[in-house]
């Protein structure tokens, strides 16, 4: 076997050994929480980052289908009047992101405005089975048994397992006993586009991320409703508050972000089909062994050279940085989501193995030589016992 063989072999053996010792390790690949922000290192993932490196452009773009109306401190009456004024603006879907619990002193107004509203979808919570997925009691606002039967509702559920979970993904539907009850924006969006929400079916998923970078939405406030008709008319407008604290939630993008925008989001991912793919473990594990093999047999062939050391770690900076930036470049472009913590563990850890490697190598040449010594002294002193013996 030549030199240079046997050194690829050494790369293939220290490669395997690398993964092995990262499942002794018991090293969790999911979590990059080292990247995180943090109010968020509690629950981090790679999309996160590319989320945050995407937002971060200076690039932003004004989204042109859909129009938030903010009644932030409005009384009922006011939202009846608001809801009136953007049915009049002829829009092509209407979302009333607010619940009312409870009877107020005359509500007539505002169930006659919801009762007449085209196009209108409404609120409810459900409460699930996290093992089976089913759906149990739905809830909405007081008034919803004296609607129509043709009103629509969606569910406002936003998929975290916490006040303090970061809303990553939607739920585009839950399974009842007799039905299915499907979310929010997905009712919202059906209004405007059937054909988006067919194509999001197709997809099949339980969970879809939401695409929330570089993107912002008009936002007009009470006064300026009848005044924005061309603004309004044939856009989705979604009713709701934008500074109630109780209903801030953290984001790949934002550490406070109110429902009414993770809604807005959420119709514009499934709207615009910007479905955010991730690359399965498959790809991850592939791109992990190549690279973990590719600096593995840098640094085997590099070895007995006096600037070895530095060019492997020039080497080894090189290729995290590139890892990171083709990461973030493919989910900008193509918005496909690399598990790179995979590779950026095992380029360190293919490393270090080697140099366990080498350093056991040397050991055991500094032995075979301490040893070799030690027999050659020994023999010496053997035959001269023996020509003693002989005089």
């Amino acid at each position: 076997m030549t030199d240079a063989w046997r050194k690829v072999l050494f790369a293939v053996i220290i490669v395997v050994l690398s993964f092995a010792t990262s499942r002794w390790l018991a090293y969790d690949f999911l979590s990059i929480s080292y990247f995180a922000p943090m109010e968020k290192a509690g629950d981090f993932e790679v999309s996160d980052f590319y989320n945050i490196v995407t937002d971060g452009r200076a690039v932003s773009q004004l989204d042109s289908n859909i129009v938030i109306v903010s009644v932030d401190g409005c009384s009922r009456e006011q939202i009846a009047e608001v809801v009136e004024q953007v049915d009049f603006c002829e829009p092509r879907a209407v979302g009333l992101d607010i619940f009312f619990d409870w009877p107020g002193d005359d509500d007539s107004f505002l169930i006659e405005t919801v009762s007449e509203c085209a196009h209108l979808v409404l609120p409810v919570s459900v409460s699930y089975s996290t093992d089976t997925g089913i759906a149990g009691r739905t809830e909405g606002s007081f008034f919803y048994e004296h609607l129509p039967s043709d009103r629509v509702y969606g569910f406002v559920n936003l998929a975290g397992d916490s006040n303090r979970s970061v809303i990553r993904e939607f739920r585009p539907f839950f399974l009842r006993e007799t039905d299915t009850l499907c979310s929010f924006a997905v009712e919202i969006t059906r209004m405007a586009d059937p054909v988006a929400v067919a194509t999001l079916f197709k997809r099949n998923n339980d969970h879809e991320l939401i695409n929330y970078p570089s993107r912002e939405f008009d936002v007009i406030y009470p006064e300026e409703v009848l005044v924005s008709q061309e603004i309004l008319r044939d856009k989705i407008v979604l009713i709701g508050t934008l500074n109630d604290l109780s209903d801030m939630h953290i984001t790949p993008v934002s550490a406070q972000m109110p429902g009414i925008l993770i809604h807005a989001h959420t119709v514009a991912t499934i709207l615009n089909g910007d479905y955010i793919k991730e690359s399965g473990n498959a790809v991850d594990w592939t791109i992990a062994v190549v690279l973990c093999f590719i600096i593995v047999l840098i640094n085997v062939f590099l070895w007995p050279y006096d600037a070895g050391a530095l060019l492997v770690r020039i080497s080894q900076i090189g290729m995290l940085y590139l890892i990171v930036w083709c990461g973030c470049r493919i989910f900008i472009s193509y918005h496909v989501s690399v598990n790179f913590s995979f590779p950026l563990l095992m380029v360190g850890l293919g490393l270090l193995v080697t140099d366990i490697w080498f350093g056991i190598l040397g050991g055991l040449k500094w032995l075979s030589v301490k040893f070799g010594k030690f027999l050659c002294q020994k023999n010496k002193n053997d035959e001269g016992y023996s020509n003693n013996a002989v005089i």
